[in-house]
């Protein structure tokens, strides 16, 4: 158990340290594709990017090449760009080239791994982005443009466009990109966080260190498979695997590991396949994937044999100078508020379904409930036996001689003298705020019924009669259920065989939305 335990705090301290790293930039990304979402008009955003030509996927390129964004950070603007009238080709384009090929990120390859690695990393970016947004707009079928830009954009006249103010335009875009975009994105990214830190957690990074500092054990095809699950930062990263080449290993592994490293990992991959489609995480995954094994071992037969680490300690520290001034670096506050953001809206999108189990849960509770009533049922002769004391009642429940019937039960009584009451609970059952009433009365000597008698605006109504247990029954009205009213619980049981329901008032009668052997004991 302990162990257990010393796992679930190291995966949740990954998970921290994993969003700390990239909620900066999620919070950007979710203000700058809201921004992109209401500034750009569709029209234009579809001129660019929404369409089919080779020219449209080296514009997202090359957009990629200007923003110094981490793998996580990317989804969010690739998203937005969309849901904003682009391609599928052109967004995974972007999505694959701004984590790999990002200006911070080449100046550290060629400060760290040399030119010669760092021009086949360099070749590798470019080429794999170009091939990715290829295979998007080729084998994309419905969602090769986002639901509902297949409509024609209607031209606006000039005068309608300057009716708005460019405040509540860039208000509304920031909107947009918070409680729409952010909230479904951080619905994905936050339990894709949690898991990556669970996978860090059971799989230490030293193991994977010693893994990839060892030449003899490494092979591109697995280094591809660490890669495409583990979170990583191409800038952040590339310090580690110019150490572990400097120690021995292929310069293959070091490409086909940032490759698969930056523009991979379980939130991105999961946010795609939830948000764009199955075939689209396919496509992106297995591109980036298959092009990164390729392009190690031409990396490879490139240079090998007689590669030569590269080690120029001035240019090392140049390089790192120069890649962390154009990083964007926040304080410890800063990321930490920015992760209670994306915690924030990741809450929001859960919360219906939060609601959802937590009704689910009281329901069960209720059941279990039940459950313990029929025990106490099923051992009320015993229990009198020795103890002379009958089981208690529900709190809401009646007994003939017992306990004094409500106006509703008298009602009832009079208009059916031949019936002999057996129980009755008294409760609001359709959330007037009045007091209606359930009866279980017998109608044979080994029959029972069940009906509710609703005190209405318009009069009192009894509804239809169901069959009801035979003895040892319990009923009582509570427990909330999915539309917010209470339901009817009723349990007991027939020559030894127990049963129980929950009923609910739909349209004027009641209905069984759960239940076990009621008809066994009826």
């Amino acid at each position: 158990m302990s162990g257990l335990l010393n796992i679930a705090g190291q995966a949740l301290a990954a998970a921290l340290l994993f969003l700390n790293s990239s909620s900066v930039w999620l919070v950007l990304s979710f203000a700058l594709a809201g921004l992109l979402h209401n500034i750009l008009s569709p029209d234009r955003m579809q001129r660019m990017l929404g369409n089919r030509k080779v020219s449209s996927i080296w514009k997202a390129i090359a957009s990629g090449l200007l923003l110094p964004i981490c793998s996580c950070g990317v989804v969010p603007l690739s998203l937005g760009l969309y849901f904003s009238g682009a391609y599928l080709g052109p967004a995974l384009a972007f999505m694959t080239a701004c984590p790999i090929i990002n200006p911070a990120a080449v100046l550290m390859a060629y400060g760290l791994l040399g030119p010669q690695l760092a021009t086949c990393y360099l070749v590798t970016g470019l080429v794999s982005s170009f091939l990715i947004g290829l295979l998007g707009n080729v084998l994309a079928g419905p969602e090769l443009r986002a639901p509902g830009m297949d409509i024609p954009v209607v031209q606006v006249t000039l005068d309608a466009v300057e009716t708005i103010p460019l405040q509540a335009r860039l208000w509304s875009g920031l909107q947009w990109g918070f409680a729409d975009l952010g909230v479904q994105v951080s619905k994905y990214i936050v339990p894709g966080i949690l898991l990556a830190g669970l996978i860090t957690a059971a799989v230490p990074s030293s193991t994977i260190q010693r893994y990839l500092g060892n030449p003899g054990l490494v092979s591109i095809g697995g280094i591809a498979l660490i890669g495409a699950v583990m979170y990583v930062c191409a800038v952040g990263h590339i310090p580690f695997i110019a150490a572990m080449v400097a120690s021995g290993a292929a310069p293959g592994v070091a490409v086909t590991f940032l490759m698969t490293g930056a523009a991979t990992n379980l939130p991105e991959l999961i946010s795609i396949y939830n948000l764009i489609g199955r075939r689209a995480a396919v496509i992106y995954n297995v591109g980036v994937v298959g092009i990164s094994l390729i392009s190690g071992w031409l990396t490879n037969r490139l240079l090998m044999p007689g590669f030569v680490p590269y080690f120029n300690l001035s240019r090392s520290r140049q390089a790192i100078g120069l890649a962390g001034s154009i990083t964007l670096t926040s304080p410890e506050l800063v990321r930490y508020l920015c992760s209670l953001v994306v915690l924030g809206l990741c809450l929001y999108a859960l919360w219906p379904g939060l609601r959802r189990l937590a009704k689910r849960t009281q329901t069960a509770l209720a059941v279990l409930l039940v459950l313990l009533l029929l025990m106490t049922g099923g051992c009320g002769r015993t229990a009198e036996k020795h103890a002379q004391l009958p089981p208690p009642p529900a709190e809401n429940e009646g007994t003939p001689g017992e306990t004094t019937p409500s106006p509703l039960v008298s009602y009832w009584q009079q208009r059916n003298p031949g019936s002999q009451l057996v129980k009755w609970a008294d409760g609001d059952l359709n959330g007037d705020s009045r007091q209606d009433a359930v009866i279980i009365y017998r109608v044979g000597g080994n029959k029972c019924q069940l009906a509710a008698v609703l005190d209405l605006a318009e009069g009192i109504r009894v509804t239809e009669p169901l069959p009801a247990p035979v003895s040892d029954q319990v009923v009582s009205i509570g427990g909330a259920g999915n539309r917010g009213v209470n339901e009817v619980i009723v349990s007991g049981k027939k020559d030894g065989a127990y049963g129980y329901a929950i009923y609910a008032l739909e349209q004027g009668r009641l209905v069984n939305v759960y239940g076990e052997g009621m008809d066994q004991c009826c």
